[in-house]
């Protein structure tokens, strides 16, 4: 009995020994932690502010590629215009860059209806743009689907005809002095200016030379731009969207107006050519064809000026142009057999439309045939049969059914 309340006495004292230790090994742990978390955690640093980067930077690219496609038509506007940087850091595009160092400045951020967007280091983005493609002042080089871009990339990402360039800056390097306080020479610019508007105090090297050529390197004690490209594959899908939507309109309209579809022009002329069903939207409607009203204000006004005709398909049934199969298409259908074109296994259809996207490997641009425009061969046979596009590195072409 006694030894028993002996051994219970000792037990307060075998816990407080069991508690130390335990409390020994919570301590080491937690400073091997610390210590493991020191040593990570700039590496932990750079891979978040990286992720901010990444995400800013295809938020802007997103932006962009999303202005050049949905300007409201009319106007002077073109598919496929950019607004010019913003030079003096409020936010909104300068309304006109038309020098070369002009178009190199923070990206427009308002102006695309964007949040402040910053990197990881939380400056601003910079954005380039090219000549044609700017909206002020407009190029007189016709803007389209084979319009290419003017700067060269080299280094990480090479590339040639770049339309635009987004670039996040980072942080200071080197010699560079962001204050908005002072002024100074800027060689980008050639023009004295507050130091936080020159492009040389934010990228590195070429990049801020303004010449047009710029280099994507990997992280350095010099060198910490980032680039995001915008290039014809990943910009003029969506404004070839824009186009077909657009020309779909104008064509539907014009049978409204007129009770039948224009036909086809060939690829020598710009106007309608009744025995042509394939080839190009005629940029002029006439007797020639059977029609007596030419385009009033149903093509929209880019489209002649910018070429869209040579980077565009049209095919039309025969059944359906012409003032002829507007008056009198029931003895006409019969008299075509009742085919019209078939799209895509869908039979029935009275006219299509294609964009041809930037020329590939082989291709002639313009067009002097439907195998320089499209790929697919079941589409250039001339026959009223069309597949529709399978997009891949090979094939660039869309299609947009007209009517019904």
């Amino acid at each position: 009995m006694k030894a028993h309340r002996r051994s219970r006495r000792q037990s307060p004292a075998l816990l407080q020994r069991g508690q130390a230790f335990l409390l020994a090994v919570l301590l080491l742990a937690i400073g091997v932690g610390a210590l493991v978390y020191n040593l990570a955690s700039p590496a932990r640093v750079e891979i978040e502010k990286d992720k901010i980067t990444a995400a800013a930077l295809a938020q802007a690219k997103a932006a962009l590629i999303g202005y050049a496609a949905g300007q409201p038509n009319g106007g002077t506007y073109r598919p496929g215009e950019l607004p010019c940087p913003d030079n003096d850091d409020n936010g909104t595009d300068d309304g006109s860059c038309g020098t070369m160092a002009s178009r190199i400045g923070r990206l427009p951020w308002k102006t695309l209806g964007l949040p402040d967007l910053r990197d990881g280091s939380g400056e601003r983005l910079w954005y380039a743009v090219s000549d044609i493609f700017k909206n002020s002042p407009q190029s007189s080089t016709p803007l389209n689907s084979d319009t290419p871009g003017d700067y060269t990339v080299t280094g990480l990402t090479p590339a040639n005809n770049v339309i635009a360039i987004i670039f996040a800056p980072g942080g200071v390097q080197g010699s560079q002095d962001r204050n908005s306080a002072t002024t100074a020479a800027c060689a980008t610019t050639g023009t004295t200016i507050t130091r936080n508007l020159c492009a040389e105090n934010y990228l590195e090297g070429v990049n801020a030379d303004g010449t047009g050529n710029f280099i994507a390197a990997p992280p350095s004690d010099t060198f910490n731009d980032k680039l995001m490209l915008i290039t014809s594959n990943n910009f003029f899908p969506a404004v070839e969207q824009r186009v077909l939507r657009e020309l779909r309109t104008a064509l539907r309209t014009y049978r409204t107006n007129n009770g039948y579809f224009p036909s086809a022009s060939t690829y020598a002329s710009t106007s309608c050519n009744y025995l042509t069903t394939q080839g190009r939207v005629p940029l002029n409607i006439n007797l020639g064809c059977l029609a007596f009203a030419d385009w009033g204000a149903e093509l929209p006004p880019w489209f002649g000026p910018n070429n869209w005709q040579d980077v565009t398909y049209y095919a039309v049934s025969a059944c359906r142009v012409g003032v002829v199969g507007g008056l009198i298409g029931t003895i006409l259908t019969t008299l075509c057999g009742g085919v019209d074109l078939n799209v895509a296994g869908t039979a029935g259809i009275h006219a299509v439309v294609f964009t041809t996207g930037p020329g590939l490997s082989g291709q002639s641009r313009p067009c002097t045939n439907a195998s320089d425009c499209l790929e697919d061969t079941e589409t250039v046979d001339g026959d009223k049969v069309f597949v529709k596009p399978a997009l891949s590195a090979t094939n660039n072409d869309r299609v947009l059914i007209v009517w019904p």
